[in-house]
């Protein structure tokens, strides 16, 4: 091969690499920043449902009591309680 030849080309791991890059940015737009003015609202978050509120509290209780996390939720199935069917982040 020329030296002309091998300055124009790109290894595949770069193409790969570029390509995912992209694919990446896309995601993130697509993720972040269209539904933004939805979760942001008034300078607070909204949360959307139920889920959003549990995972707040779980992470309320961890942060207050680290660094174990509840087992019991007496809130989980009210009026009953029940235990937290697994463990948060592991």
């Amino acid at each position: 091969m020329s030296a002309a030849n091998k300055i124009g080309k790109l290894p595949a791991a770069a193409l790969v690499a570029i390509i995912l890059s992209i694919i990446c940015g896309i995601s993130l737009y697509i993720r972040i920043a269209l539904p933004y003015d939805q979760i942001f609202v008034n300078g607070t978050v909204w949360f959307n449902g139920v889920d959003p509120w549990w995972h707040m509290r779980m992470v309320d209780n961890l942060l207050a009591h680290f660094p174990h996390h509840i087992s019991f939720d007496p809130y989980y199935y009210f009026p009953n309680g029940m235990v937290v069917p697994s463990a948060m982040f592991f």
